[in-house]
């Protein structure tokens, strides 16, 4: 799917772009909000476009930042979260408490890009669930934060269900361990692929 793969390269480069930011001596954190905001302008289909760094990761600066609107949180890591609103305009916030969240934890251990099992973002109004592809921002082997895009499920089934193998069948997309990321029915998106065949069986 293009926009999974996009979200993916998308993340990856956000990544690279980090590392290289840290090595700037002039506001790398104000580079790196850019740089995310960026992203987030140019891809439409994106829900949120972020990166979160480990304490004193990205420049050993964190204590300079503590609970600053813009460059840190209320610890000063440095991350930077561009959401998109319903009437399609970016917001920004900052992010807190992501230490035992999937999309950092994962990522951080396995020290690889890793598409996310679906999950219901609590901090919006709608509770949207969405998938994050992620890439890991690596510094001689060490990880030391998340670059990720979000997508909301919704829009993603949309697009699953323009696929149709033999003109008449139909394409599920899920996840390593069986959860049904995307599909033409959008109400499947977060159920496990095993639970949907079985009630599904004879279809």
């Amino acid at each position: 799917t293009h926009k999974l793969d996009s979200a993916v390269t998308e993340a990856e480069t956000l990544a690279a772009t980090a590392t290289r930011l840290r090595a700037q001596g002039t506001q790398p954190r104000l580079l790196l909000n850019e740089a995310t905001a960026g992203v987030a302008t140019a891809d439409a289909n994106a829900f949120g476009v972020w990166v979160l760094f480990a304490p004193n990761a990205f420049d050993g600066r964190d204590a300079e930042f503590v609970d600053h609107p813009e460059f840190g949180n209320a610890q000063g890591r440095a991350n930077t979260y561009w959401y998109r609103e319903k009437d399609g305009s970016l917001a920004y916030d900052v992010s807190d408490d992501y230490d035992s969240e999937e999309y950092f934890t994962i990522p951080m251990r396995e020290k690889r890009p890793v598409i996310v099992e679906p999950y219901r973002d609590e901090d919006t109004d709608d509770k949207v669930l969405m998938t994050s592809a992620t890439a890991v921002v690596m510094d001689n082997g060490k990880p030391l934060g998340v670059a990720g895009v979000d997508l909301g499920l919704e829009d993603l089934s949309g697009a699953i269900a323009t696929i149709k193998p033999m003109k008449t069948g139909y394409a599920v997309f899920f996840s390593g361990s069986g959860m049904i990321v995307a599909a033409p029915d959008k109400s499947l998106a977060g159920k496990p692929l095993a639970d949907v065949a079985k009630e599904r069986a004879s279809e």
